[in-house]
């Protein structure tokens, strides 16, 4: 019976759910779960078998849950912000002062749509990013192409321009310019 209670207080698993928990520290966000996973797995084992120290593999699956939560934390505000991206919902703060666009049926062979468009910010609050569709259409309004691009960095009151590229039809008439995000610096 001394070598079954020698065999059970090997650490083997203890230190396995230690190690685990230094790896969820380390890893990054989006995949701390199988780390976590093992610590918490190596650390049920490890309390079952009632290996000592006793602390070690409950602190360590304490630890790994705690990192866990906390990704999950940031993983969500990540989310949010990408998904309203510091939006205000609304668009008035933002203006197109001024746009073109040419096409060019020479370039690379296929040829391209070059647009510029220029943005004024209307409040006294720096933007960050302003969001722009370009779109194409044929004679008959029927779309050809659609693209974005972003003008960044409009101090209050300020103007930028951008230009970007856009497919090339070969059969485009007329174009549409328009604001479709608004993203204020914090």
């Amino acid at each position: 019976m001394a070598d079954g209670d020698t065999a059970t207080k090997q650490p083997v698993f203890s230190i396995l759910a230690a190690v685990f928990a230094f790896i969820c520290a380390l890893s990054p966000l989006l995949f701390i779960t199988v780390p976590v996973m093992l610590t918490v797995g190596m650390g049920i084992v490890a309390i079952v078998r009632k290996e000592r120290p006793r602390w070690v593999a409950p602190l360590a699956v304490a630890a790994s849950l705690m990192l866990l939560f906390y990704a999950s934390q940031q993983l969500s505000e990540i989310r949010n912000s990408l998904s309203t991206g510091n939006s205000s919902g609304d668009l008035s703060g933002a203006e197109i002062s001024d746009w073109s666009w040419d096409a060019d049926p020479s370039f690379g062979g296929k040829g391209t749509i070059k647009w510029r468009v220029a943005i004024h910010n209307k409040t006294d609050k720096p933007i960050s990013s302003v969001e722009v569709a370009f779109t194409s259409y044929d004679e008959n309004q029927h779309m050809l192409t659609n693209t974005m691009t972003f003008v960044t960095a409009i101090p209050p009151g300020g103007t930028r321009n951008d230009e970007s590229y856009a497919d090339y039809y070969g059969t485009e008439k007329t174009a549409n310019v328009a604001i479709t995000a608004v993203r204020y610096s914090e």
